[in-house]
């Protein structure tokens, strides 16, 4: 049981390392708890069920070891890239902002005064016809539904906004468009074009300071991450880094891509440039997450939770306590059937005690329980579960009926 415990701290790669202890750990488990009372209530004695109820649902841990796959980049850049979009925007609280300029890699390695210049937002994206990025990000498999909230800063807004540079399958610059624009932005932009074509021969050697905020320029055709550009400009950057040849890390603050440039392409800032707040935004496409690393961890953990709550009503309610119903009608709903089938096992266990019926329906469940049946109509086995679900929710609960 220690080798599922998800507490252990340690680096990425380490952490990674630890998903086949995980996965044979809690294979190893669910054989000794299946139709076995007496090893379910050493399991609970021991704290088993609340262990396995974090490892299933531990927010830090798939943040850790999962990534969003090459492949959803390049899906969400062929969707979103360039484009103009209706948003819903909600600005992130600062405890999650964190998170999410995290996934921004210019800005996880930047000091945290230059991280703390940027807002970050969660957005809702959709075409003049009404169709969801999100929607099509789902259908194309490269990545998993996202049922967690994010603690909103400030009251949902409404605007329009172009993707100007995508960070990865489920993160993104935007500018927003605005009906009243910063008023000297026409007049950085106007300054910017009056700089002279490089390179640039400096009377004497530029004196550069990470996180200072320069003038570059830029070529499109020199990198596909630039097709928010369609000719070769001047643009505001961040220095970010310097590599041992002696070339230039840049973060385009206006668009949110990065560009590697030799000295000459760089010009002090022109006085216009200065004061107008970056144009770009780090934002969170809501609803969409990375693939976790591990398929099995969340089978076999919603299997041993099934198990456990089997026969008695104790085990159930400990399930209860910790957590476990949240995590299990968010594990039902994902999209690999094996682990929605244990999932939705555990839950018609859990179902089966008169205490927890109100409980899971003020949790949700119902509308889970409806959802799934649409989702699952033409799987027999699933489907009979579902139902099975529903009845026992239903059963002696006018709360849920």
């Amino acid at each position: 049981l220690s080798l599922c415990d998800p507490r252990h701290k340690g680096e990425r790669t380490w952490r990674e390392e630890r998903v086949p202890v995980y996965e044979q750990a809690l294979v190893a488990l669910r054989k000794l708890t299946f139709h076995c009372l007496d090893n379910q209530q050493k399991l609970a004695e021991i704290g088993g069920v609340k262990l396995i109820i974090d490892l299933c649902s531990d927010k830090e841990f798939y943040r850790t070891c999962s990534r969003f796959s090459p492949g959803s980049k390049e899906r969400l850049t062929r969707l979103t890239l360039g484009k103009k979009f209706i948003c819903q925007a909600i600005q992130a609280r600062e405890e999650h902002a964190g998170e999410i300029l995290e996934e921004f890699a210019a800005l996880s390695h930047s000091r945290p005064s230059v991280s703390a210049q940027y807002p970050a937002y969660t957005v809702s994206l959709a075409t003049a016809d009404q169709d969801w990025v999100a929607d099509a990000m789902l259908a194309s498999g490269t990545v998993w539904p996202d049922h967690a909230s994010c603690p909103a800063h400030s009251q949902p807004v409404w605007t329009c906004v172009v993707v100007t540079c995508v960070e990865n399958g489920g993160h993104v610059w935007c500018q927003f468009c605005s009906e009243k624009p910063h008023p000297r932005l026409q007049a950085m932009r106007d300054s910017l074009t009056q700089l002279p074509l490089p390179p640039l021969s400096h009377s004497s050697p530029l004196s550069l300071a990470a996180g200072d905020v320069y003038a570059i320029f830029v070529d499109p055709a020199s990198c596909p991450s630039h097709g928010c550009l369609l000719v070769p400009q001047w643009c505001r950057a961040r220095l970010v880094g310097e590599d041992p040849s002696g070339l230039l890390l840049m973060l385009a603050v206006d668009f949110g891509f990065t560009a590697t440039v030799a000295p000459s392409h760089v010009s002090p800032l022109p006085q216009q440039c200065r004061g107008v707040p970056p144009q770009a935004v780090p934002c969170k496409l809501r609803g969409v997450a990375p693939v976790p690393s591990s398929i099995a961890i969340l089978e076999n953990g919603a299997a041993v939770l099934r198990n456990t709550a089997f026969e008695k009503t104790a085990y159930r309610l400990e399930i209860k306590t910790f957590g476990g119903i949240e995590a299990l009608l968010k594990l039902s709903r994902c999209p690999d059937r094996d682990v929605a089938q244990q999932a939705v096992g555990a839950l018609l266990n859990l179902a089966v005690a008169a205490e927890l019926r109100a409980e899971m329906g003020k949790r949700g469940a119902i509308s889970v329980v409806l959802g799934l049946l649409q989702q699952y109509r033409s799987d027999q086995d699933l489907l009979a579960q579902t139902l099975g679900v529903l009845q026992n929710l239903l059963m002696a609960s006018p709360e849920n009926a």
